[in-house]
């Protein structure tokens, strides 16, 4: 590990930008967008080519590949509780994971589309590579970022549902009142 952080402090200085983690972040975060979109498209290409698809499996991976983007797109909005949901997906080595899984699953499709399986699966082989390179070197970085993150949702839960127990209390005392404004 000492000679990886060498290696990376000796780029660092060489590529200032690298030094902030967050424009790092901001990278990755742009890439999962980017593989969302591929995704969709291979989905869309995937369907526009029905007709060689021979096999029940060809379908179900045509409608994972929509399911994938959605939860990416998700997780990176942080929609609802997605951040939690899929934890793993805050940090590098688990998307280059996921990004490894959906590359083994188009290889390994049974080639329904086969210029379309081989190049994406072979995309997401290499993005799983380099995000688990900025995961190695980011690593101290990265859990700092991830925990920031995740608390500024907990606060936010704790504001949106203190907000709603204040609207119910303020309605429970409304209703109170117009029985008794009735009765005049």
């Amino acid at each position: 590990m000492d000679k990886i952080d060498g290696i990376v402090g000796k780029v660092t200085t060489k590529i200032p930008q690298l030094n902030n983690y967050k424009k790092v972040y901001l990278v990755q975060k742009i890439f999962q967008f980017i593989n969302s979109g591929v995704l969709v498209m291979a989905a869309i290409v995937r369907f526009i080519y029905t007709k060689q698809i021979v096999s029940f499996s060809g379908y179900v991976l045509t409608f994972y590949l929509l399911l994938f983007a959605a939860i990416y797109i998700c997780h990176e909005v942080s929609v609802a509780e997605f951040r939690l949901w899929f934890y793993f997906l805050n940090f590098g080595w688990g998307k280059g994971l996921f990004d490894l899984f959906i590359g083994c699953l188009c290889l390994g499709s049974g080639m329904a589309v086969v210029w379309l399986d081989i190049l994406v699966g072979v995309y997401f082989i290499v993005l799983s590579v380099g995000f688990g390179a900025i995961s190695l070197v980011y690593r101290k970085n990265e859990v700092t970022l991830v925990d920031e993150m995740l608390q500024e949702i907990a606060e936010a839960k704790k504001e949106k549902d203190q907000k709603k127990m204040d609207k119910k209390s303020h309605a429970d005392e409304h209703a109170e009142v117009e029985p008794e404004a009735n009765k005049i």
